[in-house]
């Protein structure tokens, strides 16, 4: 039906979404990226409460202010990554952006279930500021890879496939969450072990699927240099 529907907007004159958009290689990268760094965090806010409440017996209330640093690194972090991007320096910060998530969120699966309060503190912080050094960031280059005019498309479209991606991802850690722990139990594990190594895996998953966008991150990072010093010359020319 999903593949129909593009077929069905192509055809038309004005399509209420572009997809043709993606013909970009710069936006098309940096979509995907975007999709990824989406599913991830919406697929950590699936896993990390229930982490947080049934591995370290954390309190509801307290499982919710773990997500405080989390968001006051991100509002941090996203203005120093604005900066950086303004001031046209090099963009190897959305790849460290990038590490520090991976790391955040892997390291949950190699932690100790008596780990102290301020280490997962800490872990969130650290995802705070990875998401804050390389979400916005990545969208932004890929949507000054577009013509102005195609600007309100492309934004729609990216947060469509943002979308659609995240509501996957959540679905499919949800059923293998479930899945998961109760064949472990079949099995002879105790419940609270099914569910911990259950989680761990999705921690893991996770954490690699965030780092596969490296590769991709480095290359528009190397693509966006080439093209500042191309730009950077053609104005040395011009002015002699």
């Amino acid at each position: 039906m999903l593949v129909r529907f593009i077929q069905k907007e192509n055809e038309k004159q004005e399509p209420f979404i572009r997809y043709t958009l993606l013909r970009n290689p710069i936006y098309a990268l940096s979509v995907m990226i975007s999709a990824v760094q989406d599913a991830v965090m919406f697929g950590v806010i699936f896993v990390l409460p229930l982490m947080f409440q049934e591995v370290f017996q954390l309190s509801p209330s307290l499982t919710g202010a773990m997500f405080i640093p989390t968001a006051i690194f991100t509002s941090l972090f996203v203005w120093i990554g604005g900066y950086f991007l303004d001031s046209g320096k090099p963009l190897y910060f959305i790849a460290y952006g990038i590490v520090l998530m991976t790391l955040s969120i892997s390291l949950f699966a190699f932690i100790p279930q008596e780990v102290p309060l301020f280490v997962l503190v800490l872990l969130m912080s650290l995802r705070g500021m990875g998401n804050g050094l390389s979400d916005m960031t990545i969208t932004t280059i890929g949507l000054n890879a577009l013509p102005e005019e195609d600007l309100h498309e492309g934004s729609a479209l990216s947060n469509t496939i943002q979308r659609l991606f995240s509501s996957f991802t959540v679905m499919l850690l949800a059923l293998y969450y479930d899945i998961r722990w109760q064949s472990m139990v079949q099995s002879g594990e105790t419940m609270e072990a099914a569910k911990w190594l259950t989680l761990k895996e999705e921690c893991i998953a996770l954490g690699c699927l965030l780092f596969a966008t490296l590769p991709l991150v480095l290359f528009i990072v190397r693509k966006n240099r080439r093209k500042v010093d191309i730009d950077a010359g053609n104005r040395r020319q011009s002015a002699v």
